[in-house]
């Protein structure tokens, strides 16, 4: 014997709280679900627009980071004439030598020396 849909339908009105906390765990869950997904699907497609297998990130080795590894001009002037490396129409490597920095700016708006407010 089954037990009738009324006894159900009572028990959610009879435990209210319990109702809508379950319905908003369930909601809340979902909710980080699809935000999860579509940061996701965002940075896959932001990745595949933007990049291409062709372009190579050199690094000194030793190193895991652009921060703390640092290509010499010596070093740079070797590998962009390598084999492999495009060239322009003149003949030059199409290469760049590029360095990453870290600048540390104070907070205007604190009006106190802070260690970083804004790095860029």
């Amino acid at each position: 014997m089954a037990i009738p849909l009324t006894y159900n339908l009572r028990n959610l009105v009879v435990r209210k709280t319990t109702t809508i906390m379950t319905a908003l765990g369930i909601g809340l869950t979902v909710a980080v679900l699809l935000a999860i997904l579509a940061l996701v699907g965002g940075l896959r497609s932001s990745l595949q627009a933007s990049g291409n297998p062709l372009n190579v990130l050199v690094l000194r080795k030793g190193t895991n980071a652009e921060l703390s590894s640092g290509v010499t001009q010596a070093n740079f002037q070797d590998v962009k004439f390598k084999r492999g490396i495009a060239t322009s129409s003149s003949g030059q490597p199409l290469a760049s030598l590029e360095m990453v920095s870290v600048i540390n700016l104070a907070c205007a708006a604190l009006r106190q020396p802070v260690s970083a407010c804004a790095t860029i």
